[in-house]
């Protein structure tokens, strides 16, 4: 051999090399498909679960119509009593206190006598008398 040649020696690896279970892949698909099936079905039932809530919480328009036509009587109740207070006796007309409707266009409906007074929406429909009419 010449000098300062190198003699060829067998190849020896730097790090062992560990081999992989062929069934390792397999078990990784499982777990994300275990996890996406988990997550979808929490999503399925939140979604059923807030149904009902929605439904609480989102009121009809009507509703909605019916509520501000119950406050608006309120506010036109105490100024009928105010009145009376001022002046000893009820209004003989709405007018005298308000030129306000209710929520759906209609006048109020005010009735009198020297000792009481009757305040009243005739709701969606309009007609005085029937169930949907609003106090």
């Amino acid at each position: 051999m010449e000098k300062g040649a190198i003699q060829p020696r067998e190849a020896v690896p730097i790090a062992p090399v560990i081999a992989l279970p062929k069934a390792a892949a397999p078990a990784k698909k499982g777990i994300f498909l275990t996890r996406s099936i988990t997550a979808i079905a929490f999503l399925i039932s939140l979604s059923i679960s807030l149904i009902p809530l929605s439904q609480i919480l989102v009121l009809r328009n009507t509703d909605i119509k019916k509520i501000q036509t119950s406050w608006n009587i309120d506010d036109i109740r105490f100024k009928i009593e105010k009145y009376l207070y001022e002046n000893g006796s009820y209004p003989t007309s709405i007018e005298h206190i308000t030129k306000m409707n209710d929520e759906w266009g209609n006048p109020f409906i005010y009735k009198t006598d020297d000792n009481n007074f009757v305040l009243l929406s005739a709701g969606p429909d309009g007609k005085e008398g029937t169930e949907d009419d609003v106090y």
